[in-house]
């Protein structure tokens, strides 16, 4: 069985006032949109893991076929989140696919695609992989990695994971700039929202070490 989590706990720190989960990009929150496509992927369970904003989220995803699980101890990083979405998921889900709820423009079929090429492959790790750089979402082998994900600590998500079992990590390339297109400041939403959804534009304007390569604070 094929299991999402979507983090979707962090405090927006840097947006300074609100939740930029709850902003609004095409008529939609920011994280709708992020569990819009993963439910459209075929994810099923999706664990959406609460935190900051809890009612807000709860609110924000009415209808949406998720289980939600309030990660209490959100505000000591996004590593307590992930610990939080996996142990939720019971043993007869033997693949994850990691997705930030901050990341709206994320295709269902790259999420597809993603899983193909992790099924074909002897890999338990696969990454997108964008312009040569890592996104997100990030699927695990839970029959591998389970122990590992759920040891997680501090404020750098599954980075060391990727780093720990190099060999392990499969990058898959991927022609969707959502992988790599977040919101953390009021110019990445000024800027989504001015298109409604992620362009190639976007994109090549953020190289730095976002998604898997980044420190974040959607956990």
């Amino acid at each position: 069985m094929t299991a999402g989590v979507l983090l979707a706990a962090g405090a927006s720190r840097r947006m300074g006032t609100g939740s930029k989960l709850l902003a609004l990009v095409g008529g939609a929150p920011v994280v709708r949109h992020g569990a819009e496509n993963l439910l459209a992927a075929g994810l099923a369970p999706l664990v959406v893991v609460l935190g900051a904003a809890e009612e807000g989220v709860r609110e924000a995803l009415s209808g949406l076929e998720v289980r939600c699980v309030r990660n209490p101890d959100h505000g000591r990083g996004m590593a307590s989140s992930i610990v939080a979405g996996v142990g939720s998921l019971g043993p007869e889900v033997d693949t994850l696919v990691l997705g930030l709820g901050d990341m709206p423009g994320v295709r269902p079929a790259t999420v597809l695609h993603l899983l193909r090429a992790f099924r074909d492959s002897r890999c338990n790790i696969a990454v997108p992989v964008y312009h040569g750089v890592r996104g997100h979402p990030v699927v695990f082998g839970l029959g591998a990695h389970r122990a590992g994900l759920l040891r997680l600590r501090g404020d750098a998500g599954a980075r060391s994971m990727l780093a720990a079992h190099a060999a392990d990590v499969l990058s898959v390339p991927v022609t969707d700039p959502g992988v790599r297109i977040d919101v953390d400041t009021p110019a990445d939403l000024a800027a989504l929202q001015a298109s409604g959804v992620p362009t190639e534009r976007h994109a090549d304007r953020r190289v730095g070490p976002k998604a898997t390569d980044r420190k974040g604070e959607n956990g």
